[in-house]
């Protein structure tokens, strides 16, 4: 009797990349991988994650800027966390910077993570954001947010 190799996995899938498929409570990522740069807003029920480039607006309810990654506009997020660049004004329940960092914009946030050597320029301001976040139909009032801080860093500001 010969020997006949017998495939112990049942999903009757050979390829090495498969990947499950997600259940209908879960929602795919959205990728920006570092090979590829988008130009446009970008807006996600799910998460987002970018290690490419991003020329526009992003809002989602987790982003990820990975080390390499660079976005060039706003952020509205209820959980950020960013390792690469950002030129921008945030908007954030939830904001972490690690190591490399680099924000050059103003950061709106209920909770605000910095780890060394991560770099800021601009104004970070703690707020109650959640309710902004809920809808874009809020743009114009996390707008009115940046402009006073603005304001507050020319010295212009209401007096």
């Amino acid at each position: 009797m010969a020997n006949t190799p017998t495939n112990t996995n049942n999903n009757n899938n050979t390829n090495s990349s498969y990947s499950p498929p997600i259940s209908a409570g879960e929602r795919a990522p959205t990728i920006v991988s570092e090979s590829s740069r988008m130009k446009g807003n970008l807006h996600s029920d799910g998460d987002i994650h970018i290690d490419g480039k991003v020329d526009g607006d992003l809002r989602a309810n987790v982003i990820t800027i990975g080390p390499k990654g660079i976005v060039a506009g706003k952020i509205f997020a209820d959980h950020l966390r960013v390792s690469g660049r950002v030129v921008g004004d945030i908007t954030a329940r939830i904001a972490e910077l690690y190591g490399h960092a680099h924000i050059e914009g103003n950061i709106l946030h209920e909770i605000l993570a910095i780890e060394a050597g991560s770099h800021i320029d601009g104004l970070c301001r703690k707020a109650e954001v959640t309710p902004l976040l809920e809808s874009p139909e809020h743009d114009d009032e996390i707008m009115d947010a940046n402009v006073i801080f603005e304001e507050k860093k020319s010295g212009k500001g209401p007096r």
